[in-house]
């Protein structure tokens, strides 16, 4: 019973403490609690975490109330998905996106570099 973990890199720690200071307040993850799962096709999720820590999100290793965003690549956790979905039956209002949403949004919104 072999796992295949590549793609499932963590995220590495120096990603984890927000920047806020030098974020782009235009982008919609600007001070936004981010949740990153899944495998990623187009970009790796280090640079999932560098963009997002570049526009000043705060990034999080886990669903909790707070989360603001799930970004979810291809075979996601299936407990943070569990957990997003719900919390978001109770009302909270966390927005799940796949890697297309989230390259889409990164270039729609004033968040290019």
């Amino acid at each position: 019973n072999v796992f295949d973990f590549s793609g499932h890199d963590k995220i590495k720690s120096s990603f984890l403490k927000p920047d806020f200071e030098h974020g782009d307040s235009e982008c919609p993850f600007f001070k936004r609690k981010v949740v990153i799962t899944g495998i990623f096709e187009k970009i790796t999720r280090q640079e999932v975490a560098q963009i997002l820590k570049e526009k000043g999100a705060d990034i999080d290793t886990g669903v909790t109330d707070k989360t603001d965003f799930l970004i979810s690549g291809m075979d996601p956790g299936p407990s943070k998905i569990r957990k997003a979905e719900g919390l978001i039956l109770k009302g909270h209002g966390i927005k799940i996106l796949s890697e297309i949403d989230f390259l889409t949004v990164i270039q729609n919104y004033k968040c290019s570099p």
